[in-house]
């Protein structure tokens, strides 16, 4: 452990004597520029042992020593060469350090990006639904009527996946604060059924809630409950065939607020389960390569419950239709 006290080394040298010999050559990193007080705290701690000390040589070794007082008065010494356990830490520190930086420096890009495309496209977004409408007379041929609304409807979506890469971006960087309080959840809920009522009616699907009358308030943060339900809601009429039926509930199970959404849509295969709540996964059989969408609404879910503390469950079965269940936990700390 210290094969440059060899030639020096001999009986009845003291501890001391050691020491200092090891200091003088600066061969202990925590003794240079404080050589004697490094000497008197070390002496003292040798003198009454009591936790071990990790100390860095000059040639870059870790050493944990550990001394402990015998029955006879004497001290023995543990000398613990942890060179490779700590290089390794170092490692992981510096990759967990390089990591934090290129996300901070992807938020702060996607938050300039955000106001430099969310702008134009507003604007965009704007002048279409000024010439659709024709506010300031006819476009003449149809086909401008018709290049007008494929704009519009183009923008919207860009948007919205500017907005959902934003949301899931802020979640991931720790910045999605929540607001938590008592929340009535039939109020927010039947808000964002409001909201999706056209889709329900265009794609011709039965929709029904089920709520029960004795339903605790919920403690969470009401705008993240009203993203969750949007989501679940929108990815079950998107996908279910028209006439079918789309259900939401809500109850209680033990220490659970559980939020049910299902629908008889076309399912999904038991291995493509646990990759749907991953960013900008999307299924690959025909009922679903048809729809636009994101692949970012789930992912969403996950993260907004999990800061709940809360869970995600999807069951679902090909031709049967999909479950999707998020349970909030019923006490505030979670």
């Amino acid at each position: 452990m210290n094969p440059e006290l060899a030639p020096n080394i001999r009986a009845g040298m003291t501890f001391e004597e050691m020491l200092r010999e090891n200091v003088e050559n600066n061969r202990i990193l925590p003794a240079l520029g404080r050589e004697e007080a490094y000497v008197q705290e070390r002496l003292a701690t040798h003198r009454n042992p009591h936790k071990p000390i990790l100390s860095k040589r000059s040639d870059g070794r870790w050493l944990l020593l550990k001394e402990e007082r015998a029955e006879d008065g004497s001290t023995f010494l543990i000398n613990t060469d942890l060179t490779l356990i700590r290089e390794r830490e170092e490692e992981l520190l510096r990759a967990k350090n390089r990591a934090e930086r290129l996300s901070r420096t992807k938020s702060d890009f996607l938050a300039n990006m955000s106001h430099e495309l969310r702008t134009p496209l507003n604007a965009i977004i704007g002048f279409s639904e000024v010439l659709s409408g024709e506010y300031f007379g006819a476009l003449g041929s149809q086909k401008y009527l018709e290049y007008a609304q494929d704009i519009g409807t183009s923008s919207k979506h860009l948007l919205l996946l500017i907005n959902e890469i934003l949301d899931l971006s802020a979640i991931e960087a720790g910045e999605r604060l929540l607001n938590e309080r008592d929340v009535v959840f039939r109020e927010v809920a039947e808000e964002c059924v409001s909201i999706l009522t056209g889709e329900t009616r265009r794609n011709s699907i039965k929709f029904a809630m089920s709520t029960p009358d004795d339903l605790p308030a919920l403690y969470c943060d009401s705008l993240a409950l009203k993203q969750i339900l949007i989501n679940l809601l929108s990815n079950a009429i998107k996908f279910t065939p028209k006439g079918g039926r789309v259900i939401l509930e809500a109850g209680v199970d033990g220490k659970w607020f559980d939020v049910t959404v299902s629908d008889t849509g076309p399912g999904i295969a038991p291995e493509d389960v646990a990759g749907i709540t991953e960013p900008f996964v999307r299924l690959e059989s025909d009922a679903y390569r048809t729809q636009e969408g994101t692949g970012l609404g789930l992912p969403i879910v996950k993260s907004l419950i999990e800061l709940h503390h809360g869970e995600l469950i999807i069951d679902s079965e090909p031709g049967t239709g999909t479950r999707v269940t998020v349970r909030f936990p019923l006490s505030p700390s979670g």
